[in-house]
């Protein structure tokens, strides 16, 4: 929403009277953002064809004290929001793995039944528990792990998942034992690093092999596009007026 929303509206209302409209709305608990999305998810799966579907999750942020959890479809080289909650930064409404879980669990309704869905996932946010919950509503994952990830691989080796490749320009892919610490997961792990950058992906992946993993992945920038859209190349956000999460999604924040 825009810093002074009461002066960027049509009509002969004052300010302060169009302003007040808006605060109404944005208190209307009627107004259903679940249900939205519900809408959304139908139409924007529907029109895909039964292609496989990638859902990404990502956490933005405000600047002004606001994160919020989102999971979109990739859609077009951008992403559509289907389901979010918003929260204030470094204290969620609950801890962050089940935070997810939940979220992913909302996303999941109303997908078609056909519907075959990867989620790629940053460093940040490929922990276990948060793949464990994709498979367990059937669908697949390709998380980018952390360099100091330790991983035994087929033929017995035991390495960090940054000593896999070194140099540039180099790529590995095979099977591997993962997140032992966690109990364990036999994941399919894609290592790249590409000349001129500055450090590999290394990814894992419960079906997708090498390349086919990398190319899904780097859909996840795809939503990188949906956060500038709602901040600085399109709907202010950060200078939102509206400081309670709940009433974020609401506020045209999907």
């Amino acid at each position: 929403m825009p810093e002074r929303p009461g002066r960027r509206l049509p009509g002969r209302a004052r300010p302060a009277s169009n302003r007040r409209r808006i605060e109404r709305t944005v208190a209307n608990p009627r107004l259903d953002p679940p249900t939205v999305f519900e809408r959304i998810r139908r139409r924007v799966a529907d029109g895909l064809a039964r292609a496989p579907l990638v859902l990404i999750l990502d956490e933005t942020f405000n600047g002004v004290g606001m994160a919020c959890m989102k999971l979109s479809i990739a859609y077009r080289r951008r992403a559509v929001p289907i389901a979010a909650v918003c929260y204030y930064r470094d204290r969620p409404p609950k801890r962050m793995p089940r935070l997810i879980a939940d979220l992913l669990r909302r996303g999941a309704v109303a997908l078609p039944e056909w519907a075959e869905v990867t989620l790629p996932t940053d460093r940040g946010l490929s922990w276990p528990k948060v793949l464990d919950a994709a498979v367990a509503l059937g669908w697949h994952y390709v998380g980018r792990i952390q360099g100091s990830t330790k991983l035994k691989t087929r033929d017995g080796r035991e390495l960090a998942a940054a000593d896999v490749i070194r140099k540039p320009g180099r790529s590995w892919a095979g099977r591997a034992r993962a997140f032992e610490k966690a109990g364990g997961r036999d994941v399919y792990v894609a290592a790249v690093r590409e000349r001129g950058c500055r450090g590999p992906w290394l990814l894992a992946s419960d079906r997708l092999r090498g390349y086919r993993a990398v190319h899904r992945y780097a859909k996840r920038s795809w939503t990188e596009e949906l956060f500038r859209d709602e901040k600085s190349h399109g709907l202010p956000w950060r200078r939102s007026r509206i400081a309670d999460p709940g009433h974020a999604p609401t506020g045209w924040r999907p």
